[in-house]
């Protein structure tokens, strides 16, 4: 499980059981104050009652004091009344009807009522006529409550809303950053190297934020070391290196077995005749459209298309192809933003690339950093020490990136200068 999603959840939970604590509490309260208002009506009322009841008996009209209990308390809050005369004959007895509330049926379970009952003696003189004893009815109660309920529950519900709103502007404040080095770290165990983390608002998140770039920028600089060190090795061959064989077409195999790591199926030379850049394109076009490449084979394409006005052409073409491997050979001159995005797009669509002809120059890195392909190609030269192609090699595994060579067939040699794989046969 993500972390936000973790967090996201445990902060809901607790929000939700804080406000069933709060609703809880809060109806509890309120509760306890209905009782306490109904308490000191019947009060109220048994004083006026024991007056009427007192009246009525001493002048001997007990149906005059029937009338006047009906006319007060028929449905109303009052339950019963009751008056027992002190031998404990009840003299007097009414029980009226509940009145009808509409409340929820959970509601009296979850918030019990307590039954409100308040006694007085009725006297005359120092003479005790009676006890009265009136009850009152729990459901004026209910009725009250739930009317206070549905008030507070719109603004209990907003103030959630509001509530949940903050936690995840606070959960973005705080994740974003932590979101920002783990994809730089990520990229760093992917072999890339990335850009530095923004300093984050938290002290503690930014003294992570500042560890990570320290390992970019070291990350950084010993890749650039390497690849001075290897520009400087180039150009002190450069005499002996002027002079290239042609780029083969065949197959490379691992330099630890059998395995057969890449295929080319067409030659490069198939578009080296072609004068200028609409018949390359033409040229492109019809074998393009007419050959197709099984898995684990690659297909040349001349870079010199991604900086044409065949660019979006190119891009339309390789749409409707079945993705693979793209073995693009030639080093055009950029004169325009660079084809980075498009080699973003042709990955998403599945395709892999190998960037043919890799000689450590500014302009292959340059091509590398673009195309993080998954090989690179390059010829072998006696004239250039061990120790180079061993460095070339591994600067380009830490990128994440293969190597295969052709111009040698000594597997032992190859083995040991790190090379993935070797060019053992060429098709007649």
């Amino acid at each position: 499980m993500r972390l936000s999603r973790l967090l996201a959840l445990g902060l809901i939970s607790l929000l939700l059981l804080w406000s069933l604590v709060m609703a809880r509490s809060q109806l509890l309260t309120l509760r306890d104050s209905i009782q306490d208002q109904m308490q000191a009506n019947l009060e109220t009322s048994v004083t006026s009652l024991g007056l009427v009841l007192q009246g009525a008996f001493l002048g001997g009209d007990p149906v005059m004091a029937e009338t006047l209990v009906n006319a007060l308390f028929d449905g109303g809050y009052v339950k019963s009344i009751r008056l027992v005369d002190p031998d404990g004959k009840v003299v007097f007895a009414r029980e009226f009807t509940a009145p009808i509330k509409e409340v929820p049926s959970w509601l009296p379970d979850y918030v019990p009522f307590a039954e409100q009952t308040v006694q007085q003696e009725i006297t005359d003189g120092w003479n005790i006529l009676g006890m009265l004893t009136i009850t009152g009815h729990s459901s004026y109660g209910y009725a009250y409550l739930w009317q206070a309920i549905q008030r507070q529950a719109g603004i209990l519900s907003f103030g959630i809303l509001v509530a949940l709103l903050l936690l995840f502007a606070l959960l973005l404040f705080v994740l974003l950053p932590l979101r920002a080095v783990i994809q730089r770290i990520s990229a760093m165990a992917g072999n890339h190297l990335p850009s530095p983390v923004p300093p984050a608002f938290w002290h503690e998140i930014r003294q992570l934020d500042e560890a990570v770039n320290r390992l970019i920028q070291e990350k950084r600089r010993n890749h650039e070391r390497r690849k001075l060190k290897l520009l400087r090795w180039r150009l002190a061959a450069d005499s002996e290196l002027s002079v290239r064989s042609s780029l083969p077409r065949g197959v490379f195999t691992s330099t630890q077995g059998q395995l057969v790591l890449y295929r080319q199926v067409n030659d490069a030379s198939l578009f080296c005749q072609q004068g200028d850049i609409e018949q390359l394109w033409a040229a492109f076009n019809r074998y393009w459209l007419g050959t197709t490449a099984a898995m684990g084979q690659g297909r040349r394409i001349p870079l010199e298309l991604l900086v044409s006005p065949y660019r979006d052409a190119l891009l339309e073409l390789l749409r409707k192809g079945r993705p693979g491997m793209l073995e693009w050979v030639g080093r055009p001159v950029i004169d325009q933003p660079s084809p980075a995005a498009l080699f973003k797009v042709l990955k998403r669509l599945g395709y892999e690339h190998v960037l043919a002809d890799f000689g450590c120059s500014r302009q292959d890195y340059q091509w590398l950093e673009w195309m993080r392909p998954r090989w690179v190609i390059c010829q072998w030269s006696a004239a250039l020490p061990a120790q180079y192609w061993i460095l070339q090699n591994v600067t380009l595994h830490d990128l994440g990136v293969g190597v295969l060579v052709y111009g040698c067939l000594d597997t032992a040699l190859m083995l040991e200068l790190e090379f993935n794989g070797y060019l053992v046969a060429e098709p007649e």
